[in-house]
């Protein structure tokens, strides 16, 4: 429901079929709880005749992170991955120390005592922080992740970090792209009625439709 608007109006740009995971929500459901619901809903897509390499994989902020644990998962394994994943403005690391988190602490939008907390209702148990599909700023070396395109924004606390996350995945030598957007803010996706945030959406789109 939260969501709706935002993944039609991208169906429509894209010209995709979208399924959207109504995945279970923290702290009553920590992780990997909702990571079993995403593998549930992939091989859902495959049972029913969706091939793993023509499916594409995107969220926001936490659902960012979950699409990314989820290709994580599959690496890990050496299972078929999907086509590509579309991360944006993804949280990344549990730590909390980034330069932008401090930087954008306070008054934009997202803080960084509630990323604090976001974390803390989320994780399991303090091992959870040395978990690669927990942490994933932990990412090892040579693993062969999809296609990934990360957006971040300009006055976002996790900017740094989803930076950070791109880095790695370039180090390993997988495709990445990162597209930043200055003079936005962690949440602007979802309001497209500001016209910068349209034009950072529309173009955003038009560069994951060019690897679907």
């Amino acid at each position: 429901e939260t969501h709706d608007p935002t993944v039609s109006y991208f169906s429509e740009k894209l010209r995709a079929r979208i399924f959207s995971l109504e995945y279970s929500l923290s702290p009553e459901y920590k992780f990997p709880f909702a990571l079993g619901e995403a593998k549930v809903a992939l091989n859902w897509l495959i049972n029913r005749g969706s091939k793993i390499e023509n499916i594409s994989i995107c969220g926001d902020s936490a659902g960012a992170h979950l699409a990314a644990s989820l290709s994580h998962h599959l690496a890990i394994e050496g299972k078929h991955n999907v086509h590509s994943q579309f991360l944006i403005y993804p949280m990344c690391d549990p730590k909390c120390q980034s330069e932008s988190i401090e930087l954008f602490k306070s008054n934009y939008l997202l803080t960084k005592e509630a990323m604090r907390w976001f974390w803390e209702k989320f994780r399991g148990t303090e091992k959870d922080d040395t978990n690669n599909l927990f942490n994933l700023n932990l990412l090892e070396k040579n693993m062969n992740l999809p296609k990934t395109i990360i957006v971040t924004a300009g006055f976002d606390p996790l900017s740094d970090e989803a930076e950070e996350y791109a880095f790695k995945i370039h180090q390993n030598g997988n495709y990445v792209k990162q597209l930043h957007y200055p003079s936005l803010f962690h949440g602007f996706a979802s309001m497209t009625r500001l016209k910068a945030a349209k034009k950072a959406v529309d173009d955003f789109l038009f560069h994951y439709k060019e690897i679907l």
